[in-house]
């Protein structure tokens, strides 16, 4: 049985992942509005979000932005919430198939949060 100090972890972590899904969908519907795209990687996309936990952000295509732009967009969408914009170009071709290997898309995303 989970002691009381766990489930107020649990909680709070459910909370915090719940909170980080609407904010990431937000951050990759102002991508997409830019003419970026984007995915949802990383602990949260494969459901073992943390209290601790950042949320990371694949760019797959910056639509002929600069990236701070799109930094800056995903940053108002993310508020004081940690985050990783990575660019999918900067990964090393023998590391990007592992990072991609879970990721939520826009469209996951907007069934997940409602």
């Amino acid at each position: 049985m989970p002691s009381p100090l766990e489930n107020l972890f649990r909680a709070r972590a459910e909370t915090r992942r719940a909170d980080g899904l609407r904010r990431a969908a937000q951050a990759i519907g102002a991508l997409e509005a830019m003419g970026a795209k984007a995915v949802l990687a990383g602990s949260m996309a494969r459901d073992d979000f943390h209290a601790r936990s950042d949320v990371d952000l694949v760019l797959l295509d910056d639509g002929g932005r600069p990236w701070i732009d799109l930094f800056h967009a995903a940053e108002d969408a993310m508020r004081d919430m940690r985050f990783d914009l990575i660019h999918l170009a900067d990964v090393r071709p023998d590391q990007r198939s592992r990072l991609l290997e879970t990721t939520l898309d826009a469209s996951a995303l907007r069934s997940l949060v409602g």
